[in-house]
């Protein structure tokens, strides 16, 4: 069993296409893969190393960064041994030299990000992530990257606070209002005022149904959240245009 705060899985290839072209089709699969890509590449990196020890191999890779401070790779072994020695800070200033080393590539903070989360440091991956969509605004899946980093790390109020204010930023903020949807939910249990947030995700969800009329999910959630507000007429209205949808 490998020791150490978490399995640190990075990947080398930054997602592909101008994403000013990206449309809502391309954009989910993109943030998935974005996610999950390493997955076989990190066990085969592993199998290769484990001759070595710890400290060795991460001598050998430090050695190859000296050497070329420009390639991905020996970062993203490097780190991984750092993280099995339990070292998540040197893993985290070895990520910001890679940014220095690779200026214009968003990798190293997408990897900084991913590895304060594993190694259940949600709080500085959370400012690593907003660091990441400031340095790259137009990026329109990033976002989405990060949201459902902290959705699965179980923090879904800074989730929401990466997705709401760029809805209206982007072409197709429709995967936006669909993480916000699992989003919602979970983190009403944990606001400290839940009906404000609430009637703040309301204005949010219902605003989705009007611009997605044949998405129900969106009309469903409204009618949730009219629920809860008290507004059964208000609720029966967003079930209602469900029900008139179907096919005969």
């Amino acid at each position: 069993m490998l020791s150490g705060c978490a399995t640190f899985r990075g990947e080398s290839r930054a997602p592909q296409g101008d994403p000013a072209e990206l449309d809502r089709v391309q954009i989910l699969p993109l943030v998935q893969t974005n996610l999950a890509a390493a997955l076989a590449s990190f066990s085969a990196g592993l199998l290769a190393e484990s001759e070595l020890s710890g400290e060795e191999a991460l001598r050998l890779f430090l050695d190859a960064i000296q050497k070329e401070p420009a390639q991905a790779e020996p970062y993203q072994k490097a780190v991984r041994r750092l993280v099995i020695l339990n070292r998540p800070d040197q893993a985290a200033e070895l990520l910001d030299h890679a940014r220095k080393a690779m200026p214009g590539n968003p990798d190293p903070l997408r990897w900084k990000a991913a590895m304060l989360h594993e190694c259940n440091r949600h709080d500085q991956a959370f400012a690593a992530w907003n660091e990441l969509l400031t340095e790259f605004p137009d990026r329109e899946e990033f976002p989405l990257e990060a949201a459902r980093a902290l959705y699965q790390a179980g923090h879904e109020p800074e989730g929401i606070a990466i997705l709401e204010p760029r809805l209206e930023r982007f072409k197709h903020p429709l995967e936006y209002y669909r993480y916000l949807i699992d989003l919602y939910p979970r983190a009403a249990l944990k606001a400290l005022d839940r009906a404000a947030f609430e009637a703040a995700a309301l204005t949010h969800v219902e605003e989705a149904a009007r611009r997605y009329p044949a998405e129900d999910p969106f009309a469903a959630q409204a009618a949730r959240l009219r629920i809860r507000t008290g507004d059964l007429p208000g609720a029966l209205r967003h079930l209602e245009s469900i029900e008139d949808r179907r096919p005969d």
